[in-house]
């Protein structure tokens, strides 16, 4: 009888963890949210994020469902020139003056 029931439990543990939903958020230690853009055919310009947030969330193992959210502060790009900096967290380009969050969500 213990047997029995101690064999149905783990049954009900097991199916639950199968059936649960999974969700991971970003390793910021071993995250690293960065860009290459081409510039005039010459050269890689590359550039990283120092602030963001992120994760993923699924219920199947094969990630069919999965939702990934992911958020960047655009007034932490470095690209190791100040100057460009400044003028991509500018008008042109993120305006982080009045947008300081760039949102993406991946919906399947």
């Amino acid at each position: 009888m213990k047997r029995s029931f101690l064999a149905l439990a783990l049954a009900f543990i097991f199916a639950g963890s199968v059936f649960s939903q999974s969700s991971w958020t970003f390793d910021k230690t071993h995250t690293k949210i960065g860009f290459s853009v081409d510039y005039m055919l010459i050269t890689d310009v590359t550039g990283y994020f120092k602030k963001f947030d992120g994760s993923v969330t699924t219920a199947k193992e094969d990630f069919v469902d999965a939702l990934v959210s992911f958020t960047v502060d655009a007034s932490t790009v470095d690209t190791d020139e100040p100057k460009r900096d400044e003028h991509l967290k500018g008008e042109d380009f993120f305006y982080t003056q009045n947008f300081l969050i760039l949102l993406l969500k991946v919906l399947q």
